[in-house]
């Protein structure tokens, strides 16, 4: 079990690089914030390596929220690692906005050659384009939030691109679950 000194660490997501190392992303959040509720404000992703899954080695903070105004410049949640088509890698994650108050989440994505160094790549999913009535908007006084997080990405077991599962609401009332997971074809952007 890994356990970081002076920090809360959840939510967590591997991937095994060319050698065999195991990389365990995780949110963080360091622990002098007092109030474990103010971590998802407040995060930051966290890397250990392990050659087995058992023995951890801490790598420190490898990801956090923008500096510039942009859609992951309050938080960024969740995601998953992969390698891509190019031999590189492409993380995707979960991001929200100062402008916004946190209110809009939005899916990112972001490259690497060695899993610690990660160069934004911008925007891999959000509310527009010809599927957006599939997923529901901010709707006051309902939600406090228009939720669009928690990306998972594989390649297409069908096909030779690439499907992305994640978590959305669906303004159709039918669905008893206001979360769903729906699956999205990537095939452009790995």
């Amino acid at each position: 079990m890994l356990t970081v000194e002076g920090k809360w660490i959840w939510d967590s997501w591997y991937c095994r690089d060319d050698q065999g190392l195991w990389h365990a992303f995780f949110l963080q959040a360091d622990r002098s914030l007092g109030n474990p509720e103010l971590r998802h404000w407040n995060v930051t992703w966290g890397l250990a390596t392990s050659p087995d899954l058992r023995k951890w080695t801490y790598r420190g903070t490898v990801f956090r929220p923008s500096k510039t105004p942009s859609f992951d410049d309050l938080t960024i949640w969740t995601g998953c690692v992969v390698r891509n088509d190019r031999n590189s890698w492409t993380l995707f994650y979960t991001g929200t906005s100062r402008a916004e108050e946190g209110k809009i989440q939005r899916i990112g994505r972001a490259s690497s050659a060695d899993l610690v160094h990660w160069r934004r790549q911008g925007l891999a999913l959000e509310r527009t384009g010809e599927n957006a009535e599939c997923y529901e908007g901010c709707v006051p006084r309902r939600w406090k939030d228009c939720s669009l997080r928690d990306p998972w990405v594989i390649r297409d077991p069908e096909g030779s691109g690439w499907l992305m599962y994640f978590t959305a609401r669906s303004p159709c009332h039918r669905i008893p679950m206001p979360l769903v997971q729906l699956a999205l074809p990537i095939r452009t952007i790995l």
